[in-house]
């Protein structure tokens, strides 16, 4: 009855505070009382027992706050269960890294996606699971940095794709380098055309290029 689970709570406390960690963990996992779980994880926790307070809390249905403690004993495959009830980013991004570093980049790649992190999202996406068009996409509609687009031009210089390559590093507000790729290779127009809300000394030099190749009607447009 009530009466019992409250005396074996504070049995469980007052074993924990003298240093009987085993016997009072152990009458926490038998009792059913949110409430006490959780005051014993408590006791646990201001002990630094860190790994006990974790299992309580969990019990406790605390999952944010067990998937803490778990994470800060570096014990992240006892987190793993807790992804889906958890909500803080900062978490999840722990989670993620810790995943990566495991080269379970599909694993981290849900944990980012989840704390909403787009810009790992897309990097894991061109660098390690070769899905760029998940990671265009994604730069499209979630993420519209420079270190996003920044990420998606390495890649598309690296595959020899220079019109992409281009319009990314113009996104990526890379346009000297962009204006550099279009000389080499005779993309002008692709420049052009990636450049918002151009300034005049911008269309000036794309002018000037078209005046050295004696393109005198395009020269003259610019």
């Amino acid at each position: 009855d009530t009466h019992n689970a409250l005396c074996y709570a504070g049995i469980a406390k007052t074993s924990i505070k003298v240093g009987d960690i085993t016997r009072g963990f152990n009458i926490a996992m038998s009792l059913r009382d949110i409430q006490s779980i959780i005051e014993i994880a408590m006791v646990c926790e201001n002990m630094k027992q860190f790994y006990e307070a974790a299992q309580l809390y969990e019990r406790g249905n605390l999952p944010e706050k067990a998937a803490s403690l778990y994470i800060s004993l570096k014990m992240f495959k006892q987190a793993d269960h807790l992804i889906s009830k958890i909500k803080s980013p900062k978490l999840l991004i722990q989670l993620a890294k810790s995943k990566e570093a495991e080269s379970a980049f599909k694993e981290a790649e849900a944990a980012y996606e989840k704390a909403e992190d787009w810009e790992n999202v897309i990097r894991l996406n061109v660098n390690n699971l070769d899905n760029i068009e998940k990671a265009k996409r994604i730069l499209k509609e979630k993420c519209q940095t420079a270190t996003c687009a920044s990420i998606i031009a390495a890649y598309c210089q690296k595959k020899g794709t220079k019109k992409e390559a281009i319009e990314y590093l113009v996104l990526a507000e890379k346009k000297d380098e962009a204006f550099n790729l279009a000389i080499t290779h005779g993309e002008m127009e692709t420049y052009a055309k990636s450049l918002q809300s151009p300034k005049p000394e911008e269309f000036l030099r794309i002018a000037q290029y078209y005046e050295g190749k004696s393109m005198w009607g395009l020269a003259g447009r610019y």
